[in-house]
C-alpha cells in the first residue's frame, strides 16, 4: 500500500512540475488557462511516506482525490442551508466553510462507527472549490484530502462511507457520480 500511495504523491512533487501553469490560490480562483497549486507539504506529518503512512502503527491514512469530472463546480451550502439542510451531518454545520466542499467519513453500521475511532482529515476536511471547474487545464493538479484513521481498533474490518458535500452532490445509490466512496479498512 505504501509505494501506490508513494507513487500517487509523486504527481504533487513540485521539481517536477512545469510551475508556468500554476498559480496559488489561497481562496481565489486561478486565472484562465491556470490550475491551481496543490501544496502536499500542509498533509499531517502522520500521512507521509516516511510514517509509511501511518499503517507500520495500525493507524493508517487513505487518501481520497477528486476525479477530473469536466466542468462540474461545487455549489456551497449558504447560512440558510445549514439550518434547513436535513442531510448535511450536524458535525459539519458549527464549522463550515463554504469555500470547502467538505468530505466526512463514519463506519457504516453501528459497529463499523464504535470501532472506526478518530479520524482526521488533512490539509483541509474537503476540496478547496477554487480548484474546480476542470476544464482540461494543462497540467491540473486533482486536490487531495488525508484521511487518518488514529484510533481504529485492530485485529477487525471495518467498513466505511466518505461522503463528498456540497448542494449539487447526489448521494443516491444508483446516481452517477453518486458523492459517496465505500471501502473495507483491515485494521491487523
Amino acid at each position: 500500500m505504501s509505494q501506490e500511495l508513494s507513487q500517487l504523491l509523486s504527481g504533487y512533487n513540485t521539481e517536477m512540475i512545469d510551475n508556468q501553469n500554476f498559480t496559488e490560490c489561497s481562496r481565489e480562483s486561478p486565472p484562465a488557462g491556470h490550475s491551481c497549486f496543490f501544496n502536499i507539504q500542509l498533509i499531517s506529518p502522520k500521512c507521509i511516506e516516511t510514517e509509511t503512512f501511518g499503517y507500520r502503527y495500525g493507524k493508517p491514512c487513505i487518501f481520497l482525490q477528486f476525479s477530473n469530472i469536466s466542468n462540474w463546480e461545487p455549489v456551497p451550502y449558504n447560512t440558510r442551508d445549514l439550518h434547513t439542510a436535513v442531510e448535511l451531518p450536524e458535525r459539519l454545520r458549527s464549522t463550515y466553510d463554504p469555500h470547502y466542499a467538505y468530505i466526512d467519513c463514519e463506519g457504516d453500521t453501528a459497529f463499523d462507527k464504535e470501532n472506526l475511532g478518530f479520524i482526521h482529515y488533512s490539509p483541509y476536511q474537503g476540496f478547496p472549490v477554487n480548484f474546480f471547474p476542470y476544464t482540461d487545464q494543462p497540467d491540473f493538479m486533482p486536490p487531495l484530502v488525508s484521511v487518518h484513521f488514529s484510533s481504529p481498533r485492530i485485529g477487525i474490518a471495518i467498513n466505511v462511507g466518505c461522503k463528498l458535500w456540497a448542494k449539487n452532490v447526489n448521494h443516491a445509490e444508483d446516481a452517477v457520480p453518486n458523492g459517496t466512496v465505500r471501502f473495507t479498512l483491515p485494521i491487523d
